[in-house]
């Protein structure tokens, strides 16, 4: 039991072993259906640019970046990890796989963590 607490902590998937090919395709799968979820956001991200003169506005390129890093890093990923499970690294090929989990889980504490300032004050 202390291992399942441990591996919640850290982020994994803990109904299969974290380190089996089975659980990086897994993660995989999710990483995708957040991608499909991802979509609206994706798009409506966009409209931040509508106003005139919004294009050289910087905290709109970086909130544009922070929000469409999740596909790229999703991308990236998936080449990474199977590489790393061509090569029977399979701990690496699972590390390959979270990338995209650890960002959606920073862009939803960020999120939270801006919605609770917000209602303090």
């Amino acid at each position: 039991m202390p291992r399942l607490a441990y591996h919640l902590t850290r982020g994994y998937i803990t109904w299969i072993t974290p380190s089996t090919p089975k659980a990086v395709r897994l993660r995989h799968a999710i990483c995708g259906l957040i991608l499909i979820a991802w979509t609206p956001l994706g798009m409506a991200v966009l409209f931040l640019f509508d106003s005139p003169g919004s294009e050289s506005d910087p905290v709109a390129w970086i909130l544009v970046g922070f929000i469409w890093l999740y596909p790229l890093l999703f991308l990236l990923s998936l080449p990474l990890a199977h590489r790393a499970l061509k090569n029977q690294e399979i701990r690496r090929a699972a590390r390959y796989a979270c990338l995209p989990l650890w960002y959606a889980k920073v862009i939803v504490m960020t999120g939270v963590g801006f919605y609770l300032a917000l209602k303090k004050s």
